[in-house]
C-alpha cells in the first residue's frame, strides 16, 4: 500500500513538471491584534477603530494580501478591553506573547493605552494607536508605540490660540476664563497645553476656574453649575464623547450657554445629534457661541479622505464616517504598509519600516488632513506631526454640518456664525 502512494505521488509531481503547473504553497496568514473598548463608556471610539480596521485587512486582503511576505493574508485578532484599564492590560500581555502577532492597532484612547506601553516595549510588539493623545505615553524612550491622533498638548494648544484669535478678530473679551476636564492624564495635558499657551498670550492670570472632574463621572450638573457661577467670558470643556452628551444635557437643562470651545468628540461627533436630539442640539453644540475642536476638516479639500469614503460607504452605508474613523483607518494603513516595507515576520523590523514612513504633499494617506507635509508620519517615539482645527455646527437645508473655522498653523480660515 505504501508503495502504491508513493507511486501515485511521483506520478503526480512528474505530471505537474510536465504541465508546466506552480503547485500552491499555504502561506500562514500575518496575525495583526486590533485591541479596543468595544463596549463600555468608549466603545464610540473602539467601534470606530475596529469598524476602519476590518474595511482595510479585507481591502488588503482582496488585492492579494502581503506581497512580500508571498501573498500571505491578513488574520484580525479582535479583544475588547471593555473600557477596563485591567482588561486592556490583560489583553495586549496575550497578544505580546503570541509570536504569531506581528502588531497591534489600538487601544484606541489614552486610559486605555498608558497602562500597555510597557507591555509595547517588554515584548518589542508594535502598537499603533488610533485616538490615543497622551504626551508622556512617547517620552520614555519607547521605539514599540505610535499613535496618529493629535497630541494633548497640540489640542490645549490649538484651545488657547483660538481664544486669543477669537479675542484679536472680534474682540471677544477674555477677562474671566474657565476650564472643566476629566480628571484622567488626557485631561491634565490638554489643559496643561492650553494653559501654557494662554500664559505665552499674557491670558494665564485670567483664568479664574480650574475646574477637573471624575472621568468616570456620570452626571456633570454640578460641574456646569460652579462655571455658570464663575460667569466666565470664555469656557473651555474637554469632554470624550460620553462626556459631552452630560455636559449638554446639564448645560441646556440649567440654561447656559456660554462663549465656549470643548471636545473633540464630546462636541465633534456627528452621533450627538442623535443623542442628544434636535431640540437640544441646536441650543448647545448648534449655538453660535459654541465651537469644537476636530481631526477631520471635511469642508476642506482632500481627494484621499474623499475617495476612501466612498469606498468605505459602498460597503457599510450605516457607519457615519467621521474623525475616529478616519484614524482607525489610517493606524490599520500604516501597520499594513510597514509589514509589507519590512519584507519579514519580524516586529523589530516592522517598527522600524514604522519609524521611517513619511508623507509627500497631498499625500492620499492622511485621510484626517491633519499632517504637516511633506514630512515624517511620526517626529520621534511615535509622536505624530499632526494639528487639528476648530470648526463649528451649522444648519443648512435642514442638515447639520461642520464649518472649518481656524487652524494653529493657518489663523482664521472662516467666519464664525455669530459674525456673519
Amino acid at each position: 500500500m505504501g508503495k502504491q502512494i508513493l507511486f501515485v505521488a511521483s506520478l503526480t509531481m512528474l505530471l505537474v513538471a510536465a504541465l508546466g503547473i506552480t503547485p500552491v504553497v499555504a502561506v500562514d496568514p500575518v496575525k495583526i491584534g486590533c485591541h479596543g473598548a468595544f463596549t463600555g463608556k468608549y466603545a464610540a471610539y473602539g467601534m470606530s477603530t475596529l469598524h476602519a480596521v476590518r474595511y482595510e485587512v479585507a481591502k488588503k486582503n482582496a488585492e492579494g494580501g502581503i506581497k512580500s511576505l508571498g501573498g500571505a493574508k491578513i488574520q484580525l485578532i479582535e479583544m475588547d478591553n471593555a473600557t477596563n484599564a485591567k482588561d486592556s492590560v490583560a489583553n495586549h500581555e496575550r497578544l505580546g506573547t503570541n509570536p504569531a502577532v506581528l502588531a497591534v492597532i489600538g487601544p484606541c484612547t489614552t486610559p486605555m493605552s498608558q497602562p500597555v506601553e510597557p507591555i509595547a516595549a517588554r515584548y518589542r510588539l508594535p502598537t499603533v494607536h488610533s485616538i490615543t493623545t497622551l504626551d508622556k505615553i512617547f517620552e520614555h524612550g519607547n521605539e514599540y508605540v505610535f499613535t496618529v491622533s493629535v497630541l494633548a498638548s497640540r489640542y490645549g494648544a490649538t484651545y488657547a490660540s483660538f481664544m486669543v484669535a477669537m479675542h484679536e478678530k472680534y474682540g471677544l473679551t477674555l477677562n474671566r476664563i474657565t476650564m472643566a476636564y476629566p480628571d484622567n492624564d488626557y485631561g491634565i495635558s490638554v489643559v496643561d497645553g492650553f494653559k501654557k499657551g494662554m500664559k505665552k498670550a499674557g491670558f494665564d492670570k485670567n483664568i479664574v476656574l480650574d475646574l477637573p472632574f471624575n472621568w468616570k463621572s456620570k452626571d456633570l450638573s454640578p460641574i456646569v453649575l460652579k462655571i455658570k457661577a464663575a460667569k466666565p467670558d470664555f469656557h473651555l470643556q474637554v469632554a470624550y464623547f460620553a462626556d459631552g452628551k452630560l455636559y449638554h444635557d446639564a448645560c441646556y437643562n440649567l440654561g447656559f450657554h456660554p462663549w465656549q470651545v470643548g471636545g473633540a468628540s464630546g462636541f465633534n461627533h456627528p452621533k450627538l445629534w442623535k443623542t442628544l436630539g434636535e431640540k437640544i442640539g441646536g441650543a448647545t453644540i448648534g449655538n453660535k457661541k459654541t465651537f469644537a475642536y476636530d481631526m477631520a476638516a471635511f469642508d476642506l479639500p482632500n481627494a484621499g479622505r474623499d475617495a476612501w469614503t466612498k469606498g468605505f460607504t459602498a460597503k457599510h452605508p450605516d457607519i457615519t464616517v467621521e474623525m475616529n474613523l478616519l484614524l482607525g483607518a489610517m493606524a490599520a494603513r500604516f501597520v499594513i504598509e510597514a509589514i509589507e516595507k519590512a519584507g519579514k515576520r519580524d516586529r523589530t523590523a516592522i517598527a522600524g519600516a514604522l519609524h521611517s514612513l513619511t508623507l509627500e504633499k497631498d499625500d492620499p494617506r492622511d485621510l484626517a488632513g491633519t499632517y504637516k507635509k511633506p514630512g515624517p508620519v511620526w517626529m520621534r517615539n511615535g509622536k505624530p506631526n499632526s494639528y487639528g482645527y476648530i470648526a463649528q455646527w451649522e444648519k443648512g437645508n435642514g442638515r447639520w454640518s461642520k464649518k472649518t473655522l481656524f487652524h494653529p498653523l493657518m489663523g482664521m480660515l472662516a467666519v464664525p456664525k455669530a459674525f456673519r
